[in-house]
């Protein structure tokens, strides 16, 4: 992974929010559409990436934890800047490292994947990735710190999701907080979203997946921008707004 790749993306990204932000009451969705097929496969494999979380209760490891938190960081990434810069061709990718690499510690009672200053091809991992029983699911809590010397970056990612056979929702918002200072360039990116999403047999049928995307810096403050996808009724259909 380029470190200097994903600074370069991150600041694309602070500046197609500042050109781009929305607001007001109605949050600035705009007008309700069928995504485009890039915006599909987004919205197909952020979903995806949820469901595969069980994965990691069954297959507890450093690797597992880490992989599919930064999946899901980089489909909701994607998804905002296909609505931020239609014409921006690699948008923002998940050029974070695939796994953890080998020293995520995983609990007695697998439970828990702990990070204690790992590093992974330049970037330094802290914190947790943990799961517990839940409404009839697996509740997912993220609480990870993850430091980019060689590109001034600083990245938190916390959150939980309940996944269940028939739903995925956020028990609390997910949140990839970005901040940036590097040569004489600083901004912060907040990333959140909240879900709740109805499944059969797998597949979105119903609710919702809101993402919300924030900048401050560069002489920017208090630029946003909404995104709603709503799913149904068939199986995948979805649309965005």
């Amino acid at each position: 992974m380029s470190t200097t790749r994903l600074a370069t993306n991150l600041m694309t990204l602070s500046l197609l929010v500042s050109a781009c932000s929305g607001g007001g009451p109605d949050k600035g969705y705009g007008a309700a559409r069928q995504p485009t097929a890039q915006e599909q496969g987004s919205i197909d494999g952020l979903v995806a990436a949820a469901g595969d979380m069980s994965r990691l209760s069954e297959n507890p490891t450093g690797d597992t934890a880490f992989g599919h938190i930064s999946g899901m960081y980089g489909f909701q990434s994607e998804l905002l800047l296909s609505k931020w810069a239609e014409s921006y061709e690699r948008r923002l990718p998940a050029e974070l490292p695939a796994d953890g690499g080998e020293c995520g510690v995983v609990s007695a009672d697998g439970r828990t994947v702990t990070y204690s200053d790992c590093e992974f091809g330049g970037i330094y991992i802290d914190g947790q990735v943990s799961w517990r029983e839940q409404d009839g699911g697996i509740a997912y809590e993220t609480d990870l710190t993850m430091s980019v010397a060689e590109a001034g970056m600083t990245m938190y990612m916390g959150g939980t999701l309940l996944v269940t056979e028939n739903r995925i929702r956020t028990l609390s918002n997910l949140v990839f907080d970005v901040s940036i200072d590097v040569d004489g360039y600083s901004a912060r990116v907040l990333i959140e979203s909240e879900w709740d999403v109805a499944l059969s047999d797998g597949c979105p049928v119903g609710g919702f997946v809101e993402l919300h995307g924030e900048i401050e810096g560069a002489g920017y403050s208090d630029s946003d921008l909404w995104i709603m996808v709503e799913f149904g009724p068939g199986c995948g259909q979805a649309t965005i707004r």
